[in-house]
Order: C-alpha cells, then sequence, then structure tokens
C-alpha cells in the first residue's frame, strides 16, 4: 500500500476509475534501472525527482517504492556513530597534515579504507543497495497496482467480493484481521464494513483491509464491487474492479510496511486454551462451520467456535472491529439463526457502547469465567424424569455429562429404577449381579472377572461382599 496522496485515479460520474500502470510504459524499465547495487539512497532519489519532471509524479513515486521494498539496503561497514564522536572529539584542524594524521589513525581504529567515507552512512539517504532482485516491467506493474488498489481501498465505505475460490482462507484471514464482514451464499460473496465507517482506529482497519486484497487476488477469478469516500467533500464513489493479468499477488519475500499491525488472533487462541482448562464438563470445537441466517438474505455466519454440553450447544463468535450498527444489525440477524450463538467484543476496538444479552465485553483477554457462567446461565434445566438408561451398565459420570446434569442427580433417578443397582460409580443391572453372585470368584484374579464382564466389575464384586487384594500396581487377587 502507498501513502494517500500517490493514489492515481479518474473520476467519471459516480465511478472512481484506478489509473493502472502498464508494462509498455516507458518509466518502468527506467525506475527498474534506478535500483542497482552500491547505489545510495540518496543518489536513487535525486533520480526519481529528475524523472518525476518528465513523467507523472505520482507513478514514479509509487514504482520506485516498490522496487525499494524488493531491495535490500545496508550501511557503511565501520562504526559510523564511534567514528563521528572520535573525529569530532579532535576539534576543527586547519593544518592539513594534522588532518591526514587524525583520519589515518580514525582507519586504524574503525578498520576502514576511508573514514569520510562512512562518517555518515548510518543515515537513511547514505544506505546503499546491497542487493537489487532481477524483475520484470510485468512483475514490477502488477506489484504497484496491487499497492494503487490497496492504497484506494484504504477509503472504503463498503467492499463487497466475488471470488472463484480460497473463500475458507479468505475469511479465516479476515477474522485474524478483525474486520467486520456479511457472508452470502448465493451467490458466493463477502461485503466487507470498510475503515470510513469507524470513528477511531481507522487507518489501523484500513490497513488491516488493504492486507486482505493479496489474499483475494491470489484466487485468480475475482471481483471487487466497492463504495470508497474520496476528496475534502467526503463524496462516495463507486469502485468496480475485476481480476486481470495486471493485479497479481505480491511475490513472497517482498517487505510489506503493513505486516506487524495485524489483528491477534491470540485472544482465541488464548480463549480455546483458558475453556478447555476452566470448563472441563463443556466440550469446545474449533471453525464448526456457517449457519445459514433464516431471513431470505441469503447470509451465512461463520462462528469461531462451538460449545457443547449433553445435547445443548452454543455457538461463539469473536468480534475484531465493530460498530454500534454493525453489532446491532449482526444480533437482529442471529434471532433468525435457529443455534444459539454468543459473541465476545473487544471494548478497544471501537468508541461506542452496547448491552445485550447475548453479548460479552472483553479488554485485550477474553474472561473464560464469564462465558463459563452465560453458558450454564442459558443451558435448559434438564428433565431427570426423562433420563433413559441403555445396556447391562453405564458410568454415572458418562450419563450426566451426556444429560448436563450433576452425577448426584442422575444417581437420585436410578435408584429408583427397579431393575438397576447403583454402585459406586456404576449402575448395573440387577441380573447381571444376580449371575455373578452365583460364582466362586474366590482367588481369582480382579483382571480376569473385568474382561469377562466389564469396567464395573471390581465394584461389583466389593457389592457382592468380596475383598479385593492387590500384589502390585496391576494385579490384584480375590477373597472371601
Amino acid at each position: 500500500m502507498f501513502q494517500s496522496e500517490l493514489a492515481r485515479f479518474k473520476v467519471k460520474g459516480n465511478q472512481v476509475i484506478p489509473s493502472f500502470a502498464q508494462p509498455e510504459d516507458d518509466v518502468v524499465p527506467l525506475v527498474i534501472d534506478l535500483f542497482k547495487e552500491g547505489r545510495k539512497l540518496s543518489e536513487i532519489n535525486e533520480d526519481v525527482k529528475t524523472l518525476s519532471k518528465v513523467y507523472d509524479y505520482k507513478l514514479v513515486k509509487g514504482l520506485s517504492t516498490v522496487m525499494s521494498r524488493l531491495c535490500e539496503f545496508t550501511g557503511g561497514n565501520g562504526y559510523p556513530l564511534e567514528l563521528r564522536r572520535f573525529l569530532f572529539s579532535k576539534g576543527p584542524v586547519l593544518d592539513r597534515d594534522r588532518k591526514e594524521e587524525i583520519l589515518r589513525e580514525a582507519s586504524r581504529k574503525f578498520k576502514v579504507e576511508d573514514p569520510l567515507e562512512y562518517l555518515y552512512s548510518d543515515m537513511k539517504d547514505e544506505m546503499k543497495v546491497s542487493h537489487a532482485p532481477r524483475v520484470s516491467p510485468e512483475e514490477i506493474v502488477s506489484m504497484y497496482n496491487l499497492s494503487l488498489l490497496q492504497t484506494i481501498l484504504f477509503k472504503a465505505f463498503r467492499m463487497k467480493v466475488y471470488m472463484s475460490s480460497r473463500w475458507k482462507e479468505v475469511i479465516r484471514l479476515s477474522k485474524s484481521l478483525g474486520l467486520m464482514y456479511y457472508a452470502y451464499v448465493e451467490p458466493p460473496s463477502v461485503e466487507f464494513i470498510g475503515p470510513m465507517t469507524l470513528l477511531k482506529l481507522t487507518e489501523r482497519y484500513g490497513r488491516n483491509l488493504a492486507l486482505l486484497i493479496p489474499e483475494i487476488v491470489k484466487a485468480g477469478d475475482w471481483k471487487i464491487e466497492a463504495e470508497v469516500v474520496l476528496g475534502k467533500k467526503r463524496r462516495i464513489f463507486n469502485l468496480k474492479v475485476e481480476s486481470s493479468p495486471l493485479i497479481k499477488y505480491v511475490k513472497e519475500g517482498v517487505r510489506d510496511e503493513g505486516k506487524k499491525e495485524t489483528f491477534d488472533s491470540t485472544v482465541e487462541e488464548s480463549f480455546y486454551r483458558e475453556f478447555r482448562a476452566v470448563a472441563k464438563d463443556w466440550e469446545i470445537v474449533r471453525e464448526p462451520g456457517f449457519l445459514v441466517v433464516d431471513d431470505g438474505s441469503g447470509r451465512v455466519m461463520i462462528p469461531d467456535f462451538l460449545a457443547k454440553k449433553g445435547n445443548f450447544s452454543v455457538y461463539i463468535e469473536v468480534v475484531g472491529f465493530w460498530t454500534k450498527e454493525y453489532l446491532e444489525e449482526k444480533i437482529y440477524k442471529l434471532r433468525n439463526v435457529k443455534e444459539k450463538v454468543l459473541v465476545l467484543i473487544d471494548e478497544d476496538l471501537s468508541t461506542e457502547r452496547i448491552d445485550s444479552d447475548d453479548v460479552i465485553k472483553f479488554r485485550k483477554k477474553i474472561d473464560v469465567t464469564k462465558v463459563y457462567q452465560w453458558l450454564n446461565r442459558k443451558m435448559p434445566k434438564p428433565s431427570l424424569t426423562e433420563l433413559k438408561l441403555d445396556g447391562d451398565y453405564i458410568r454415572l459420570m458418562d450419563m450426566a455429562r451426556k444429560s448436563g446434569v450433576q452425577i448426584k442427580d442422575v444417581r437420585s433417578v436410578v435408584e429408583k429404577m427397579e431393575d438397576y443397582v447403583v454402585l459406586k460409580t456404576f449402575a448395573v443391572k440387577k441380573r447381571i449381579l444376580e449371575g455373578m453372585s452365583n460364582e466362586d470368584f474366590s482367588g481369582k484374579d480382579v483382571s480376569y472377572v473385568k474382561a469377562k464382564y466389564g469396567d464395573f466389575a471390581e465394584e461389583a464384586l466389593e457389592f457382592l461382599g468380596y475383598k479385593i487384594r492387590y500384589k502390585d500396581l496391576f494385579n490384584a487377587v480375590i477373597s472371601r
């Protein structure tokens, strides 16, 4: 992405048309030739100024910006700051011989051939090109055009994207960047809320939106329709751009100044890890799939997590940047989703306030305890009379977890069932215990009985009056 003043476009009615560069433009190879190994940045900048007098300044500056991202720059050898301190400490020297003597001393001390050459080598303009990759006019133009598109969309009010593929990658990245969006099934598309809707954090959000553009371009067949705010009067113009050989994904290795500004996705990772540690009676699933909003709009929701306990489940969505209007519409749409959804919002990513029973606020880190309490509060109270046992025996803990109740509640119900006997942690059918009572297990190993009857066997033996004596950690003998 470029600085906003380098955006090149034409306005036709209510349409804004980006002025994309062409590989045939005369200035393209001239800018590429400026970046040769060993050249100082100050020399390159002077040549850029010269070319700008002949060609479009914004085009020349934009192309040179792309080239500078591709190149590697280094300062001179030695220690420029220490070198300056050493020379300046000698004071003003008017005698030529004395001056030469000091320079020779500096040369030996700092191991540089010409101290004056390295005196300011750590200054940006004095840095030299240490590596200049070979790029064709087609490559540099496609990179320039991608950056130009990012720059214009930085002023977007809304942006709608159509693609032939890579939906999963785009949605995942947009979530990690904290972007506000609506997804549609038919036709397959995603509508993004632009940075110009925010009251604060506009620049940060705009940079995050710009970081999404290369992922869209990777799809090969794509189309972007946007409403862009331009000019001092902040008029809204329509932008339409489709996939083209002139706009390609920026190759790996190109430095992107905006990469450090991405949304902190560790918020979700930390929540997932802590939820599993705190809410052990709940199961949590990452990226559970999409939910259809049943209101005729064709929209879908793509939550981040699914929390399950027994037959009850709740989808959880972590929202990055947000506005009150965006959240209110999202909450309204949730009423048309059959499943229960909880929304978690970061208060630091908006200046507005919102209150809803289906929204939990956080700052930097999600309070797992609040989420856990909300889930337990929303979970419907099960009817214990509906509990049904299948099989010859069942572990009480498994039944409680499946039904979403406590173990003591399951025990109280099963104890009233005539065909089951409740042991310490198991419920076993009476006929099984009656069959076991007709056998003599004295002197036999517990593992033998478990293999024959099941995991409940040890508790059943104690219920029948046997004693268990462990010979070691793994072997136990049965006795009366």
